[in-house]
Formats: structure tokens, sequence, C-alpha cells
């Protein structure tokens, strides 16, 4: 069907530019390799008939850049990234729904780098912002936040990841109920942060005690060997 429709309409026409659905399925299916050619194919059409900057064209973009994320090119998938959220503030605004999501996109693509202070930079600018036009509690502001307490109990600081668990569970619990699956994840998630930071300090006192325990040994050691 969608060869039939490019000699018939053209490569720039919107019938043929849906063969996005058809890379989406593909996607979907796991064949990665042909959907990433498909879309960059879309792309390349989008441009040309809308220009670069086009919310369609974005949309292309964004949908590429998932695909390469899929694929393991972080590289591309960031650059790609990149560019949706510089037109996104561009044509949008840094307070536009779209500009928050090319926000969150950029993000976690980062942190698949590996780079968790270029994430949680990203992700506390998206929560400041979402605080100011969707307001603290509400789902996509505590889901930001969520995010960044991930990122400090990756990074080891139990106390950070623990108080912001805490506010995120807080909201849930007033926003979507105790029993919501977000709820019931997030509490799970605060009890392993927990459990880390009760296990970091059980093994900080048993540093301290097995040092003090080593220099009282040395401590005997050099009166043995001076004769008191």
């Amino acid at each position: 069907m969608l060869s039939a429709r490019r000699p018939a309409l053209g490569n720039d026409h919107p019938y043929t530019l849906a063969a996005g659905n058809l890379a989406a399925t593909l996607a979907a299916q796991g064949h990665l390799e042909d959907a990433r050619k498909l879309k960059e194919e879309v792309r390349d059409n989008t441009r040309r008939r809308w220009g670069h900057d086009h919310r369609d064209t974005l949309h292309v973009m964004f949908n590429l850049a998932s695909t390469l994320l899929a694929q393991g090119d972080l590289v591309g998938a960031r650059n790609l990234n990149e560019r949706v959220l510089e037109v996104c503030r561009k044509l949008l605004g840094e307070n536009h729904p779209d500009t928050f999501g090319a926000m969150n996109n950029l993000a976690s693509t980062i942190q698949e780098q590996g780079d968790w202070n270029g994430a949680k930079s990203i992700f506390e600018k998206l929560i400041e912002h979402r605080e100011i036009v969707l307001g603290h509690e509400r789902p996509d502001t505590l889901s930001a936040k969520n995010k960044v307490a991930l990122i400090h109990l990756s990074q080891g600081d139990y106390v950070r990841a623990r108080d912001l668990q805490t506010i995120v569970l807080d909201g849930l619990v007033r926003q979507l109920g105790p029993a919501h699956p977000n709820t019931l994840t997030t509490k799970g998630s605060l009890a392993y942060t927990l459990y880390k930071e009760a296990t970091s300090r059980k093994c900080a006192i048993c540093r301290n005690r097995s040092w003090e325990r080593l220099c009282a040994s040395w401590a005997r050691n050099i009166r043995i060997r001076s004769g008191q």
C-alpha cells in the first residue's frame, strides 16, 4: 500500500507521510532497523513539506529519537532530543507541555548515557517549570521529582532520595489515593531507599568499630614491643 501511494501522491503527501504509523508498528514488533530507516525517510519528507521547525517535523524527530534510543544509539538520540528541545523552546516557550516532554526525553537519554548529574539538572529545571504551570502535586510534577529521587538513590545519596520520595508519596496519596499503582510503586521505592540508608549507616558503624579494634590492636602490639 505504501509503495503504491508514493508514485501516485508523492513523497510529501500526508498519506505518504503517514508511513510513520507503519514505522511505529515495525518498532513495536522489534524491527528497529527497518523502523529507523522508515522514520528517517518520513523525517526528510516532512522537512521538505513543512520545514525543520514545524510541529509535525518535531513529532517525527521525537519518534525517531525513541527508535535510536531503543537501538542503543545514545549519541544519535541525544542529538535529536537536543534539537527538538531547542525548537520547542523557540516556537512554544519554556512552559509548554511539548517543551516539558522534550526536556523529559532529553534528560532520560542523558541518564541512559550515565550522565547522572546532567540528567538531574534537566529534571530539576523541569520540576521548576511544572510547579509554576501545573502545581506542586500534579502527577507529572511528582513523576519528575521521583526521577530525581531515583538518581539520588543511584548516586548513594540516600538522605536526599528518602526526603524527596517522601514528598512524592505524600502527594500521590492525596492526588491518586493510597491504593493507586503509582502510589504503591513509590512506597516500594521508598522502602528500598530506607533499607539502603539503614544498611549504609550500619556499615559505617561497623567500619568505625573495626577501625577502633584495629587501633586498639596496634596499641597493644606497641606496648608489648616496648615492654610495657
